[in-house]
């Protein structure tokens, strides 16, 4: 048994008998609370409570029970930590790992003992509760999504330290145990400090903070850790840190109906955990364990450069957040703090705990720091690593939701210019030979585009006023009600640079793009179709003239029906166009028939017309099982074959039938079928961006890429031979006239 159960059962054998006698009836109070708040909540002050009634009720019964409780009734409530990690192994069908250090401390791996990075991980619950079952779904989720973005050996493991709880064990027990646990992953485990990123969530976020303090000021009363000279951690990421014990803040009056967390259960889990009177005086503990009291300069030695911050615009303690992101970023470039719009306390693993597919903007940016570390600061990785940071840069779409603490330096974790390395520069200068296996020495200068917010989320769609009635019934089969479009996922894209760009276009030509979407399955339920009408939804919304074909009735190729309907259709809607989007699924390891019988009914020339030559070319593929590329590299040979220019992204989504929502019951945000949230999803965003941008700027060059010296030659040719013809042909009737004279004078 662990040092932190025996703690833990301990705590519980001591539990009063008057807190066992009224544990039932405070549960009945939290039903009833949760309840009255189910009836009352389509009345209630929107401005100030959650914005989702789901919310507002769990966010009030949980209010009312840890409000209720007693730290031993929360004990005597929830399972202990090792208890809850051994259901989640078993749920999930893994074998349980776990370290267990000299004390009896046990510390439990989500994910291979041998992964290269390692996520020490320190949960929260106010020093009193043990861990939660959501917090290891929320970092199963979170290891998972990270798969469509880093190689399957590169996802990083978790170490899950189960820690001594309060009031059994007091400050600074937690620290001994968070600091041998890092001294064991060092010395025994071997692993380096630049491969482990500290994290940790509320109170987990408080004793990683009293970790680095350590780390930088060691405390007397815990064991120093040893680290080697100049080594640091890979990065930090705290999730919503509990920084200050005071409830003075204004966000406490603020947010006191908006998050789940009381000022009286905070209260008394740092009354457990410190064993003084609250409200508790400044004493030689007060940095280590209420660190945005600590001044700036205290932070000065810690061993990390990059540390996250993520808070909920609604929680109570975002006070407290944004002070500690300020003192940490004095004198440090790499901090970043995101307040998030719409989030309480712990936002992501409250939105697991509520099964909310959209875990928020901060699990986007957490997702997203952990990207960057992989395939940016580590700029020795072989070079084909570094396509994933061109991927990685769409998970930051998240403007709209992101509120920014004021006065507090907010670095892009993209554009941050890592110490003693350069991840972006200039041609100049010496040339690195020294194992820099991506050249990146070498790579150009290049801007990062501000966001303009006038275009940010904008919409240049035609609307139904302007649009042809026949041809938006015949061609724009992907168009849902204005109740949708006007609030999906699509209509929350931040486009700024490309609308701009797309309403500049159209400004100065007076016409829009004229794009050709082409799908390759007859299905009822076609995911090909379902792909290719969220790339229409995307390009419609960019002000684009979309049209897609239907390729059911269009007879196999042959080389009698050229004049069917159906093949007619087909030519003059590539003639007509200005650029394709090809969609097809992945059948036997390559294009369906379908769509390839589509190309074969489309000539390279119609006498002097080539109807694709010169066209811009996006590609995507479907599959029914795990990531292929075999199809959307079919479709790349077919584009340059048919002389068209195909863009640099691609769109590949495996196992479709996951990615989209069932066809009915319609939602009534997103209607059916749709793509659900996802890194597919932001890929196929990425496609349509760029295919946008090329088109802009070829378009007025169509006719320049026609312009051949091979053609110009053979035309030449053609010309000379024609006139030296019409030469021939007229000497010789000059000579026929010239014989006809004669005999006439004879």
């Amino acid at each position: 048994m662990s040092s932190s159960k025996l703690s833990y059962e301990a705590t519980r054998a001591q539990m009063p008998l008057s807190e066992k006698l009224t544990f039932t009836p405070k549960l009945l109070g939290v039903v009833t609370q949760v309840i009255l708040a189910l009836i009352g909540a389509p009345l209630r002050n929107r401005s100030t409570t959650p914005s989702t009634i789901k919310r507002h009720v769990m966010y009030t019964g949980v209010r009312a029970l840890v409000d209720t409780l007693t730290p031993h009734q929360h004990q005597y409530r929830a399972p202990h930590t090792d208890d809850i990690y051994a259901a989640y192994c078993k749920t999930h069908k893994l074998t349980p790992e776990s370290e267990i250090l000299q004390d009896g401390t046990r510390a439990h791996w989500i994910g291979p003992r041998n992964a290269k990075k390692v996520i020490l991980y320190l949960h929260g619950g106010g020093y009193v509760i043990p861990a939660e079952p959501y917090s290891f779904a929320y970092l199963h989720t979170m290891r998972e999504s990270l798969r469509d973005s880093v190689p399957a050996d590169e996802i990083p493991s978790v170490l899950y330290l189960s820690y001594d709880l309060a009031p059994g064990a007091q400050f600074p027990r937690q620290l001994i145990q968070a600091s041998a646990l890092l001294t064991h992953m060092l010395t025994n485990l071997r692993i380096d400090l630049s491969s482990i990123i500290l994290a940790g969530d509320s109170a987990g976020g408080n004793l990683s903070l009293a970790l680095l303090s350590h780390l930088a000021h060691p405390h007397p009363s815990v064991p120093a850790v040893s680290l080697p000279a100049g080594t640091k951690f890979l990065g930090v990421i705290l999730i919503s840190p509990w920084s200050d014990f005071s409830s003075s803040n204004p966000a406490y009056a603020l947010n006191v109906r908006k998050d789940e967390l009381t000022t009286n259960f905070l209260a008394n889990c740092s009354t457990s955990f410190l064993g003084t009177p609250y409200p508790h005086a400044v004493d030689a503990n007060t940095n280590y364990t209420q660190p945005a009291l600590a001044e700036a300069e205290w932070w000065d030695g810690i061993p990390v450069d990059d540390i996250l911050i993520t808070g909920g615009e609604d929680e109570i303690l975002i006070d407290g957040v944004k002070a500690v992101a300020e003192r940490l970023s004095k004198g440090r470039k790499g901090v970043q703090l995101l307040v998030a719009k719409d989030e309480a306390h712990e936002g992501p693993l409250l939105a697991t705990l509520l099964g909310e597919q959209d875990l928020g903007a901060s699990a986007d940016m957490i997702k997203s720091y952990q990207v960057y570390h992989y395939f940016i600061y580590p700029l020795y990785y072989p070079a084909i690593h570094m396509s994933y940071v061109v991927a990685s840069r769409s998970l930051l779409p998240l403007q709209r939701r992101l509120v920014l603490a004021n006065n507090t330096p907010t670095i892009s974790i993209f554009a941050h210019k890592l110490p003693g390395r350069r991840l972006i520069s200039s041609m100049a200068g010496t040339m690195r030979t020294d194992g820099d296996l991506n050249n990146t020495s070498a790579a150009r200068q290049v801007t990062r585009l501000d966001v303009d917010p006038a275009y940010s989320y904008r919409s240049l769609a035609l609307s139904e006023a302007e649009d042809d009635e026949l041809i938006r019934k015949a061609y724009r089969p992907f168009l849902l009600s204005p109740e949708v479009t006007s609030s999906d996922w699509i209509s929350k894209l931040e486009l700024s640079t490309v609308a701009k760009l797309a309403e500049e276009d159209f400004q100065k030509n007076g016409e829009r793009l004229k794009v050709l979407v082409l799908y390759g399955s007859l299905r009822k339920r076609s995911f090909s179709r379902l792909l290719a009408f969220e790339a229409c939804r995307i390009l419609f919304r960019l002000g684009c003239d979309v049209r897609v074909f239907d390729p059911a009735g269009l007879p196999v190729k042959d080389d009698v029906n050229h004049d069917h309907h159906k093949v007619q259709e087909l030519r003059d809607l590539s003639r007509w166009s200005d650029g394709h989007v090809w969609v097809s699924a992945e059948q036997h390891g390559n294009l369906t028939a379908v769509f390839k019988n589509q190309i074969d009914w489309i000539p390279l020339s119609v006498g002097s017309v080539r109807p694709t030559q010169g066209r811009t070319l996006a590609i995507a593929q479907v599959s029914g099982g795990s990531q292929s590329f075999n199809a959307v590299n079919s479709l790349r040979i077919l584009g340059r074959w048919m002389r068209m220019f195909v863009i640099p992204n691609q769109s590949s989504v495996p196992q479709a039938y996951t990615q989209f929502t069932d066809e009915s019951p319609a939602d009534p945000v997103e209607g059916s079928s749709r793509m659900k949230p996802s890194g597919n999803r932001m890929r196929i965003v990425d496609c349509m961006e760029e295919f946008v941008k090329y088109t802009i700027l070829m378009k007025p060059h169509f006719a320049l890429f026609g312009d051949r010296y091979s053609e110009r030659e053979e035309r030449a040719e053609k010309e000379t031979k024609a006139a030296e013809k019409a030469k021939k042909e007229a000497e010789e009737n000059r000579a026929d006239v010239d014989d006809a004279v004669v005999d006439r004078v004879e």
